[in-house]
């Protein structure tokens, strides 16, 4: 009598996976800048033509420029000055932290809690700063015609003002609510304004400034002291290359004639001829 054998197979263990980490979802309103504002002014923003009058003026070739560090930096430290005074001036206010404008979120799907009344302010400001900022950098007289003439840029760059503005003076729920941001009361939506037109002002000013300066000559004093002071190591070691230059080539046509001559006179005693002179 046989004894039958049941293979005896042990159940797999369930797999222990870890949760994996999930970051929360960013705000629309950043989504709203970077793809409808961004985006298509910067696709825009270089189909303006080339000028139709040439000039002896050369556009500066140097990424390290003063010009080009006044003008990054100059920026980037007027914008922040708009959107710190947005912030301090919300904060500032007695409406602030109260039930109408939480600091906090009560219904919060996004799991960001972003719409707060400072993160409010400074959206709105920026909206508009992307504008002020598209018009300066547009520019590029006198190798480019004047940016009036690039039609896509000035139409959408329009649709971008009208819009951060009827987000300040006409404010909708529904667009609130779409963005993620926390209506403000009207006169702080017309002081934002105000602040925004402001920094719209302080980047035209700063670019006059600029040009003031150019003709001066105060930046070309600049640039002689920080950028254009004692040589480069590697303009010494092209200068260096330059003088040992002569003495090269001719070391290298030496090096190279004797190889031309060896063919040359082995070529000649296959064929019967005189050999080659070495001398």
């Amino acid at each position: 009598m046989q004894s039958a054998h049941v293979a005896h197979t042990p159940a797999p263990r369930p797999r222990f996976r870890a949760p994996r980490p999930r970051s929360p979802p960013l705000p629309r309103r950043y989504l709203y800048q970077d793809l409808f504002v961004v985006l298509i002014l910067s696709l825009t923003i270089g189909n303006t033509a080339a000028s139709e009058t040439l000039t002896r003026k050369r556009p500066s070739g140097r990424l390290f420029s003063a010009v080009n560090l006044i003008t990054t930096f100059g920026f980037i430290a007027l914008t922040f000055a708009g959107q710190l005074t947005a912030f301090a001036f919300v904060r500032a206010q007695a409406w602030y932290g109260d039930d109408a404008h939480p600091l906090r979120m009560l219904v919060d799907p996004e799991g960001t809690n972003s719409a707060t009344p400072e993160t409010s302010a400074v959206f709105l400001v920026a909206s508009l700063q992307f504008v002020a900022c598209a018009c300066i950098f547009a520019q590029g007289q006198p190798w480019k015609r004047s940016p009036l003439t690039n039609r896509p840029f000035c139409a959408w760059l329009t649709v971008c003002a009208l819009a951060g503005v009827l987000l300040l003076l006409a404010p909708s729920d529904a667009a609130y609510s779409a963005l993620s941001l926390q209506r403000l009361p009207a006169a702080a939506n017309a002081a934002l304004l105000a602040i925004a037109l402001a920094s719209f002002a302080s980047y035209f000013a700063a670019l006059y400034a600029l040009r003031a300066a150019r003709a001066r000559g105060w930046v070309a004093a600049l640039e002689d002291r920080f950028f254009r002071g004692a040589p480069k190591p590697h303009r010494e070691l092209r200068r260096s290359w330059l003088a040992l230059a002569p003495a090269g080539a001719a070391a290298f046509a030496a090096v190279d004639i004797a190889p031309r001559a060896a063919t040359a006179q082995k070529a000649a005693l296959l064929s019967g001829a005189a050999p080659l002179d070495r001398r």
